[in-house]
């Protein structure tokens, strides 16, 4: 198993954080391959920006170790731990959507307490009623707040964690957030009212960055006391690498 990579140049980060990065190091969990998939995606794009530093030296840390991984940019260590803001019932039924080719999904009674219920009945509530046609009353408003809610629960239970005498600290330490709700309009404005939250917390020892990156994209909104910045990458990541990682997984196990 391979813990340590090394990219010299921002085309060279391309091939060494892409697909090798996490089936060499051969992730033995679901939540290890998301974190994998997760960091090479965000470091194939931070090394094509131009305050990038190299070589970039990212060194997976041990299951029991904190935070997920140390990265060197240049001569700058940064340590990096990494989530998901993301609902379990809202990711199957987009599975299912994408591989029956369902129409728009009304997702408000994923994100509130429910009993127990089939997929079947999760797929039937989600699509009973065509949305356009009859809108789920402030739909938009709910869902925007289910997001905000969660993202500042992840971001509270992290900082909990890196405050404990456990977690390594280095230069700097940085939270990367996988979004996995929000569509390509919505992650926008939800950023704004997330960093408008954050602003009391950048004056105490807290990550000195939060990025969230766009689900299926190459796009990373990074948050810090000096405001909000965004870099991306022109091409699209394809479905397979960042909708359905398990398909990743069944591959890897494979091998």
């Amino acid at each position: 198993m391979k813990t340590c990579f090394v990219a010299n140049t921002g085309e060279e980060a391309q091939t060494v954080f892409g697909q090798d990065f996490y089936r060499q190091s051969q992730p033995k969990t679901q939540p290890e391959l998301d974190e994998r998939v997760q960091l090479g995606a965000f470091l194939r794009t931070f090394a094509l920006s131009a305050v990038c530093q190299f070589p970039i030296v990212a060194t997976i840390s041990p299951r029991e170790k904190r935070p997920d991984f140390k990265v060197t940019f240049g001569s700058t260590e940064v340590g990096i731990e990494t989530s998901k803001i993301a609902n379990s019932e809202l990711e199957q039924i987009r599975t299912v959507q994408r591989q029956k080719k369902l129409g728009t999904i009304e997702i408000s009674s994923l994100l509130r307490p429910q009993a127990k219920r089939s997929l079947t009945k999760k797929i039937e509530d989600c699509t009973g009623i065509p949305v356009f046609i009859f809108p789920v009353q402030n739909q938009a408003l709910h869902e925007d707040t289910f997001w905000i809610e969660k993202a500042q629960e992840i971001i509270t239970r992290k900082a909990s964690i890196a405050k404990k005498p456990t977690f390594s600290r280095y230069g700097a330490s940085w939270l990367l957030l996988w979004d996995k709700m929000s569509g390509d309009e919505e992650l926008e404005p939800r950023i704004q009212a997330l960093a408008t939250w954050l602003a009391p917390f950048w004056k105490i020892d807290f990550f000195e960055k939060i990025i969230i990156q766009q689900q299926h994209s190459e796009q990373f909104f990074i948050l810090s006391r000096q405001g909000i910045e965004i870099i991306e990458k022109p091409t699209v990541i394809p479905d397979t690498e960042f909708s359905l990682p398990e398909d990743i997984a069944s591959s890897i196990e494979g091998q």
